[in-house]
């Protein structure tokens, strides 16, 4: 098999599972408390990206020949996860000379290959100890989930407004709204008010759905309402439809929202399983395609975080600042 069909058939594995045994299923799979909440290379300290993220449980993972270097070894009858690898290479003609287009530029190639990882709860050292966590591992109580929570909520908020005011984009607040969309050709984001959802999880979920949508225009994706071929469209709405459920989930993923959702909201959707898993069975590039432009739109989102989140650190350490010189005083 190829590596998009290997890829393909996990990810379909896992649609199939949950049908079976009604265990919810996730496109990233959520985080415990005590973990750390993305996939990450423990050689590197660098989060995995892309389709990567839905492979991996959060975890921290390595390779056997690195676990081996460390002086470790891998437990008896662990399982290695598969990751992907992607980089261009230089297409070559038959004096093994790159190849180059009219213009001069140099061609290049997609080159795919996978290897295998293990987590480090499945790495033991000579004492047979697991490999030590690079992550302050916290754990927290209900009260401080609540906490946590309401952050992240703040935080999403101020990324949202923040986003959208660079972008043009209108927000639309419908008190007592029923509907959650993004309209390309008005760039407008219109949803429900908080107070019409049950969970603040599906409050962002949502929102961060149709932030994804809204990113088609600066990323260069083509809308499925800007095209003409009307047996096309259909398609197009799906694939955008699965970057946009991908990005969500990085989004949620990066900010660390647990998902605060009652119980008989995570039941899995029969007909959503069954129309994703014929969808990529059909269609053996489109999970590792709709993955690649998931990673763009959600950090070009999260780059809006990112500064926010510096406000608010520079703005704690001040407030800290001044309660220790009024200790010392």
């Amino acid at each position: 098999m190829t590596v998009n069909e290997i890829i393909t058939n996990k990810i379909i594995e896992r649609i199939e599972k949950a049908k079976q045994t009604g265990e919810k299923f996730e496109w990233v799979k959520p985080f415990g408390e005590n973990a750390c909440p993305l996939p990450v290379s423990y050689e590197q300290s660098r989060n995995y990206t892309g389709v990567n993220r839905l492979l991996l449980p959060p975890d921290e993972y390595c390779t056997a020949q690195k676990a081996t270097e460390l002086g470790c070894h891998i437990r008896k009858g662990a399982s290695g996860h598969i990751v992907v690898f992607f980089k261009l290479i230089n297409e070559k003609n038959e004096d093994g000379e790159p190849k180059s287009d009219k213009d001069g530029n140099e061609i290049k190639k997609g080159f795919l290959r996978y290897y295998h990882v293990f987590s480090r709860q499945d790495i033991l050292d000579k004492d047979n100890e697991n490999l030590p966590s690079k992550f302050p591992i916290k754990r927290y109580d209900h009260k401080q989930m609540e906490e946590q929570l309401e952050r992240t909520l703040n935080l999403f908020l101020q990324m949202f407004r923040e986003y959208c005011k660079s972008n043009n984009i209108e927000i639309e607040v419908i008190k007592d709204g029923t509907e959650a969309y993004y309209m390309p050709s008005k760039n407008v984001i219109r949803i429900p008010s908080l107070a019409n959802f049950k969970s603040v999880y599906s409050f962002i979920s949502t929102v961060a759905h149709e932030m994804i949508h809204s990113t088609m225009k600066p990323l260069n994706r083509q809308s499925p309402t800007e095209i003409k071929e009307v047996e096309k469209v259909q398609e197009e709405y799906s694939k955008e439809e699965l970057v946009a459920e991908l990005g969500a989930c990085f989004i949620l993923q990066s900010l660390c929202c647990f998902d605060d959702r009652p119980l008989e909201q995570k039941e899995n959707s029969i007909a959503y399983l069954n129309g994703w898993s014929s969808y990529l069975k059909d269609r053996k590039n489109e999970i590792i395609s709709a993955s690649a432009k998931a990673q763009e739109a959600s950090d070009y989102i999260l780059e809006y975080a990112r500064d926010i989140i510096k406000e608010i650190e520079a703005v704690e350490d001040k407030i800290q600042d001044n309660d220790e010189n009024k200790e010392e005083r």
